[in-house]
């Protein structure tokens, strides 16, 4: 048991009996038949269904075709499961299936692995375009090198 003395230390002050509120100490003060009457409904219910189903069985039958509504409220669990369907897993499943559409394809994938490969990509195709295999070319392009170094060691040199 979570509560009492043996386990003050386990709550702490999370629960607080004071003078304006001694919810505890009336617990204690609870009409008997408030405690008995869960056991007693269960009880009774048990009963009942011997009863029907053991001395009238085509009385369950009648019963759920007379009260079709309660029947089918009661047989599919108060629809319970239908409206946590609807409340938490529809909209989980719609805000997972946005942040994989959305953040794991387009914003991982993209600037990920696959921005770095096409990035690479077309890196490797424009530096393919300046192999020419003339050697005018490449002198062009160390001359063009050199003019930009010394330029920005002009510049920059203090």
């Amino acid at each position: 048991a979570f509560v009492g003395h043996a386990n003050h230390d386990f709550w702490g002050h999370a629960i607080l009996v004071t003078e304006a509120h001694p919810s505890l100490e009336n617990a204690h003060h609870v009409p008997s038949w408030v405690a008995l009457l869960p056991t007693v409904v269960a009880a009774s219910g048990i009963a009942l269904a011997y009863l029907f189903y053991s001395f009238a069985p085509g009385l369950p039958g009648a019963l759920a075709g007379a009260f079709q509504g309660v029947y089918q409220f009661l047989l599919n669990k108060w629809y319970f499961d239908e409206l946590y369907d609807m409340v938490f897993v529809k909209p989980a499943f719609k805000l997972g299936r946005a942040l994989w559409q959305g953040g794991d394809g387009a914003l991982i994938d993209g600037v990920g692995p696959d921005g770095v490969a096409a990035a690479t990509r077309s890196v490797a195709q424009r530096v393919a375009r300046l192999q020419s295999g003339y050697l005018y070319h490449y002198a062009y392009a160390m001359l063009i090198g050199v003019a930009a170094f010394v330029t920005w060691y002009i510049f920059n040199a203090r």
